[in-house]
C-alpha cells in the first residue's frame, strides 16, 4: 500500500500549508507505510530550511510556457504568471504525472488545498483508476469568504466532494460550513483533523502583567 500525496505547497516554498504537509508526511512514515510526496518544481519565490526527513519526493516541472515566460516578465509581473500557471496548467501537469505513477486499488491519493485545484488533479485521477481519495480542503472553497470569486467555483467543490472517498477538514466549524448545502451522504464522507502542536515546545507559562500578546500565524 502506497500513501500518495499530492500537494502544491511543499518544501522548501515557506508556506504554512508547505510545513503542515510534509510534517504529516514526517510523522505518518512512523508506520509501515511507503509515502510518496508529489510537488512543483523550481518556485523559488520563497525558501524553507524545512528538512527533507528522508520523504520521497517526485518534483513536477511547471509548464514549458511558464518557465519561458518567466524569463522574459520583469519580476514584478511573475506573480500574475504564476498564478495563471497554478490555476490553469499545475494541476493537469500533476493529473498526469499521478497517472504515471499507475495508482492501483491498494494505494490512497491525498490532495491538499490550498490551493484547491490540488483537487481537480485528484479527481481527474479518481476517474481514470477509481483510486482511493482523500480531499484534504482544510478551508473552505466555495464558501471563501476572502474569495470574490468563490461562488463561481461551487460545482467544482461538489464534483470533488461526491467524487472522493473521504473529505477532511480542521474544523467542525467549516464542516457546518461546506456541507450545510449538500445531502446527509456527502457529510458522511467528513472527518475532522485539527491543527495539531508538540506541548513540549509550549511550555506553561504563567501571566506576568495586565496585558495578553494573541499571535496570528499563516496567510490572511
Amino acid at each position: 500500500m502506497r500513501l500518495i500525496f499530492l500537494s502544491w505547497a511543499y518544501p522548501p516554498m515557506a508556506y504554512p500549508r508547505a510545513t503542515q504537509v510534509q510534517r504529516l508526511a514526517v510523522h505518518v512514515k512512523r508506520r509501515p507505510l511507503e509515502i510518496v510526496c508529489l510537488a512543483p518544481e523550481g518556485d523559488h519565490r520563497v525558501r524553507s530550511h524545512e528538512p527533507s526527513n528522508a520523504i520521497d519526493v517526485d518534483r513536477i516541472p511547471r509548464a514549458l510556457p511558464t518557465r519561458i515566460l518567466e524569463r522574459m516578465l520583469p519580476t514584478r509581473k511573475r506573480n500574475i504568471l504564476r498564478e495563471y500557471d497554478v490555476r490553469y496548467l499545475w494541476w493537469r501537469l500533476a493529473a498526469r504525472h499521478l497517472l504515471k505513477r499507475r495508482p492501483s486499488a491498494d494505494d490512497v491519493l491525498v490532495t491538499f488545498g490550498q490551493p484547491m485545484v490540488d483537487h481537480l488533479a485528484g479527481l481527474a485521477v479518481k476517474k481514470c483508476t477509481g483510486v482511493r481519495w482523500i480531499a484534504h480542503f482544510s478551508d473552505p472553497w466555495a464558501d471563501n469568504p476572502f474569495d470574490p470569486k468563490a461562488n463561481t467555483k461551487r460545482n467544482l467543490e461538489r464534483s470533488v466532494i461526491e467524487a472522493a472517498d473521504r473529505v477532511v477538514f480542521t474544523s467542525e466549524e467549516t464542516v457546518d460550513l461546506v456541507m450545510s448545502k449538500y445531502p446527509e451522504t456527502f457529510r458522511r464522507k467528513v472527518a475532522v483533523l485539527p491543527h495539531s502542536f508538540d506541548p513540549r515546545v509550549y511550555p506553561d507559562v504563567q501571566p506576568t502583567g495586565s496585558f495578553t500578546i494573541v499571535r496570528y500565524l499563516g496567510n490572511l
